[in-house]
């Protein structure tokens, strides 16, 4: 019922927000240095809504609709992790994939509210784009912190690629959530390298038109890309490394510190395709 699970904390912004005006105005972290943050794939967590999805989404859209129980246990369970998490209030910033729509957001955000005991801690903001990319499974952003709803904006097409902005202690910073091409066999035979490609460049085209703007502008890319952070979709097409004197706004094409590179897939690993894999990545 549940997906991998990762979580960063003490995630501090460190430059001056662009304004990207008007802004939904919500609490901050309470006034904390730091901001505490999780992406989770949730696996196909649809809303209680009969859509009349495809073949492949029917198996998720009707029972979910039909059976509250069912799907209220979903909704328990993922919430009962998340308030594990930072002293119990749940991360500040939660990023998910395989959300059906804005409404399965919306009672996902209902169920961790109503488990959450003081009012300054509620969520207050959902950051999402309803996509229909052959199935109805999308990423969200699920936030208590100051947003730009302006901002938000889905890249590539049919790709799973949200860009949402949040703002803390007067700081912004970029999140990028996203959800690459499986590994199964694809129709042209492949098994997706061509579609996680895409997605890398996509992305990292995305920091590109943001670091023109402002080169000291903060993004965090998290999502499932159905890849180890070894492979070339990460290393090269995304531009992603462990290696943290590669990090820097001196490079010619600066890269992004991958925080589960060099990990152990036997202890790290995020999911078990014939073997444990690390494909959630930040």
């Amino acid at each position: 019922m549940t997906g991998p699970l990762l979580c960063l904390l003490a995630a501090t912004v460190a430059q001056p927000p662009v304004d990207l005006s008007p802004k939904v105005q919500g609490p901050t972290a309470s006034g904390a240095k730091t901001v505490s943050f999780c992406f989770w794939n949730v696996e196909n967590l649809f809303d209680d809504k009969d859509d009349r999805r495809n073949s492949i989404d029917e198996e998720y859209d009707n029972p979910f609709a039909d059976n509250a129980k069912l799907r209220q246990l979903k909704l328990d369970r993922l919430a009962s992790v998340f308030l594990k998490m930072n002293d119990g209030k749940g991360p500040d910033i939660i990023a998910c994939a395989e959300v059906e729509s804005i409404r399965a957001a919306e009672i996902l955000m209902g169920t961790l509210n109503k488990n959450i005991k003081n009012q300054p801690d509620k969520y207050k903001h959902i950051l999402m784009k309803n996509l229909d990319a052959g199935r109805h499974i999308s990423t969200c952003v699920i936030t208590r912190l100051d947003v730009s709803n302006l901002a938000t904006k889905m890249h590539g097409g049919n790709l799973r690629i949200l860009e949402t902005h949040v703002f803390a202690n007067g700081h912004e910073l970029c999140i990028v959530a996203s959800h690459w091409t499986s590994q199964l066999k694809q129709d042209s035979g492949g098994n997706g390298n061509d579609g996680r490609s895409k997605y890398a460049r996509t992305i990292y085209g995305v920091y590109e038109k943001l670091a023109a703007n402002n080169p000291a502008t903060d993004v965090l890319v998290c999502g499932d890309f159905n890849d180890n952070p070894d492979s070339p979709q990460v290393v090269e097409g995304l531009h992603a490394t462990g290696d943290r004197k590669k990090v820097t706004k001196t490079a010619k094409s600066p890269a992004f510190l991958d925080l589960f590179a060099n990990k152990d897939p036997q202890k790290f690993g995020t999911i078990w395709f014939d073997r444990p894999q690390i494909y959630d990545q930040i």
